[in-house]
């Protein structure tokens, strides 16, 4: 078994994991970067901005990682998004065809659609 990311890790990897898996890896950076932008913006760790009300539609759930494989690759997009915080300035995303920046599944854009 392997030894427990560090939280904000662990947090990044879990919204990457519940809403990029099976994406490709610039979208699953993508996803991590938006986690990290808020980070910064809002001075929360990862699991303060994944918590917020109405932010993730996965969180508070109780949804289980199934998939270890797709996880592992979850914790790496995370270390890598922590240690590049310049891969992206967006702080929003959803998945759809119409927005700002289309990655896979997922439309990124800076300040919320409104």
């Amino acid at each position: 078994m392997l030894p427990a990311p560090p939280p904000d890790v662990h947090a990044i990897a879990l919204a990457v994991y519940h809403e990029a898996r099976g994406e490709p890896l610039q979208c699953q950076l993508l996803v991590a970067s938006v986690v990290v932008n808020r980070m910064e913006a809002r001075n929360k760790s990862a699991h303060g901005v994944v918590a917020e009300p109405g932010q993730f539609s996965w969180y508070g759930k109780k949804r289980k990682v199934k998939d270890s494989k797709s996880y592992k690759q979850s914790v790496a997009v995370a270390k890598k998004a922590l240690a590049n915080p310049e891969i992206s300035n967006y702080q929003y995303f959803h998945k759809g065809r119409h927005g700002g920046f289309r990655c896979g599944n997922q439309v990124f854009f800076v300040k919320p659609k409104r």
